[in-house]
C-alpha cells in the first residue's frame, strides 16, 4: 500500500516539474498518479471483501478444540452443578485468583463471575441448599472455611463483568 501512495507522490511530483518544461511529462504523470489512486483504491476494497468474508467463529473450534470434543477441552473447568431448574453451570478459575468465572454447562455461554479473592482454581466446590430456598448456592472450600454464594438473576455483560453469585453469611 506504502508503494501505491509513492506512485501518487511520484506522478504528482512529475507533473509539477511538467509544468515548468513540457505537456508530456505532466501526462505521464498525470498518469502514474492514477495508477497509484487505483491500486490504493483496489488494495483497500480488497482488504474490506477479504475481511468480511472471514466466518463468525464456531464455539467447538476454539484455541486447539478438535472437531468432536467438548468445548471444555481448551480451559481447565469444574464438575457441572444445577444451581435451580434449567441452571446448570460449570466454573473455572479466574487467571487472576479472584474467583470463578461462570459458564453455561449446555452452551459454554459466559454467564457471570464467582468472585472470591485467594483462590486458585485448585479448591473443592459444593452445591448445596444451604438457605433452604429451593436453590443450590456454591460453595468454595478454602482452607478452615467454605464461602457460600447464591446464584442471582444479574445479566453479565462482555468486558463489562457482572456477577451472577452473591456471597452469603
Amino acid at each position: 500500500m506504502l508503494l501505491y501512495i509513492l506512485f501518487i507522490l511520484a506522478g504528482a511530483a512529475i507533473i509539477v516539474l511538467g509544468i515548468k518544461k513540457n505537456k508530456l511529462l505532466i501526462i505521464l504523470g498525470a498518469i502514474i498518479a492514477a495508477v497509484g489512486v487505483f491500486l490504493t483504491a483496489a488494495a483497500i476494497i480488497l482488504m474490506y471483501a477479504v475481511r468480511s468474508q472471514e466466518p463468525d467463529p464456531d464455539p467447538n473450534e476454539i484455541a486447539g478444540v478438535e472437531d468432536g470434543q467438548d468445548w471444555r477441552a481448551w480451559r481447565s473447568y469444574s464438575d457441572d452443578f444445577t444451581v435451580c431448574e434449567g441452571v446448570e453451570v460449570c466454573l473455572s478459575p479466574l487467571d487472576d485468583g479472584k474467583g470463578y468465572a461462570a459458564y453455561d454447562s449446555c452452551s459454554g455461554s459466559r454467564v457471570g463471575t464467582l468472585f472470591a479473592d485467594g483462590t486458585n482454581g485448585q479448591e473443592e466446590i459444593l452445591c448445596e441448599d444451604v438457605d433452604s430456598d429451593g436453590m443450590k448456592e456454591i460453595g468454595i472450600v478454602m482452607s478452615q472455611e467454605t464461602a457460600w454464594y447464591h446464584y442471582t438473576d444479574e445479566e453479565w455483560i462482555e468486558g463489562e463483568g457482572g456477577g451472577c453469585f452473591r456471597r452469603i453469611e
